[in-house]
């Protein structure tokens, strides 16, 4: 019930606390890290896990999605093989 009293609150008054400097008519992607845009096309680094994107002056930390990949690191994936060694 409460949740409703500060959603109809927050409606009322219509304002954005903070400004986010983007083109709304572009496609863009945000940032993990510091919620940034990053425009279609810009540069970018991912997380090979959880595919998560970063501005690039993140590449190299963990990534904040998934907490274990390293970001802009490339991968294969995860390789299955169904090739069991044998032992005669």
């Amino acid at each position: 019930m409460q949740a409703k009293g500060v959603l109809q609150k927050s409606e009322a008054e219509a304002r954005n606390a903070v400004r986010v400097a983007y083109d709304e008519t572009g496609a863009f992607s945000i940032c993990a890290a510091t919620l940034t845009p990053i425009p279609r096309g810009g540069a970018c680094v991912r997380s090979p896990y959880s595919g998560a994107v970063y501005t690039p002056d993140h590449a190299g930390t963990v990534c904040v999605i998934d907490g274990m990949a390293q970001v802009g690191t490339e991968t294969l994936g995860l390789v299955c093989s169904s090739v069991q060694s044998r032992k005669p």
